[in-house]
């Protein structure tokens, strides 16, 4: 006669219990991907940028159609959050530039906006940015981009200036926002750092 163990029922229970889990966990892997990847066609769309693999890092890090113009001022949170905190005075700038980027109150690029406020966001999050910008930028005719580039690099200058004094009045730019300013002149333009830029600071 075979052996009936009592535990036989309880190990079935948890096997059972555990395959159930492991059919959960994959699902919604399967399903995060789909989503992603839908979210990267509609961001391709959306933005006229033909990178899939960047419309991909973008949809991981949240990145939607609604909210995708918080990305054009990334540079500047970036030179904001250097030194590890936003001043009033930079939180004024950046209000500013939402506002002429035409980021408006109840919008999800405004959430998205209010959430880079409170917390600085990840490495990825800055360089997935920057590289969307320096695409949108190429798209453009180059007096246009020229333009806009040199228009950034000023705004965030501005930005590293104002984190101390009144208003920036009397404030030197830190060594952590000097860096940071460096990395955005290097990502935007295809040539070296802007040393003009550099020179003001």
């Amino acid at each position: 006669m075979p052996d009936n163990n009592p535990l036989d029922p309880v190990r079935a229970s948890h096997e059972e219990e555990f395959f159930h889990q492991k059919n959960q966990e994959l699902i919604a892997r399967l399903r995060h991907q789909l989503e992603t990847a839908e979210r990267a066609r509609a961001l391709e769309t959306a933005t006229g940028i033909h990178d899939r693999e960047l419309m991909s890092w973008l949809a991981e890090l949240g990145i939607t159609p609604e909210n995708a113009p918080v990305l054009h001022l990334v540079p500047l949170f970036q030179v904001a959050w250097a030194d590890g905190a936003i001043q009033p005075a930079e939180k004024e700038l950046l209000e500013k530039a939402a506002a002429e980027t035409g980021i408006q109150p109840e919008t999800a690029a405004y959430a998205a906006f209010q959430e880079l406020l409170k917390a600085p966001p990840s490495r990825g999050y800055y360089d997935a940015a920057l590289i969307y910008v320096r695409l949108v930028l190429a798209a453009l005719p180059a007096e246009q981009a020229d333009g806009a580039r040199e228009n950034l690099q000023s705004l965030a200058g501005q930005m590293a200036k104002a984190s101390g004094g009144i208003f920036g009045l009397f404030s030197k730019v830190a060594d952590e926002e000097r860096t940071a300013l460096r990395q955005i002149s290097a990502q935007l333009e295809s040539r070296p750092a802007s040393g003009d830029l550099m020179k003001k600071l």
